[in-house]
């Protein structure tokens, strides 16, 4: 004979799947019409070049950051003045 709870959960398992929603290809009422994408222009694009050599700073190795004298990624943001650096060298790093 089958327990009760069994059964209990086996009546939920079949409602959920009575219930879930169908795909209908040939009706696209319910997607909502959303803006079209405009591509960014070069200008647009390299006003957010500094925030790109901070990000690969990053990678540096803190005592580098905090000095920083990492290379092109620290030349190209040349007026920064880290306060503080720190991390393991690997996973772990931030420079602010």
């Amino acid at each position: 004979m089958l327990s009760t709870s069994f059964l209990v959960s086996s009546l939920l398992l079949a409602s959920r799947v009575f219930a879930a929603p169908t795909a209908d290809a040939h009706n696209d009422t319910h997607l909502e019409s959303r803006q079209s994408i405009t591509a960014l222009s070069a200008a647009q694009i390299a006003t957010y070049r500094p925030f790109t050599y901070f990000a690969s700073a990053a990678y540096c190795n803190p005592a580098n950051t905090i000095a920083w004298n990492c290379g092109a990624m620290c030349n190209a943001n040349a007026d920064f003045k880290p306060v503080a650096s720190g991390g393991n060298g690997a996973s772990v790093q931030f420079c602010e």
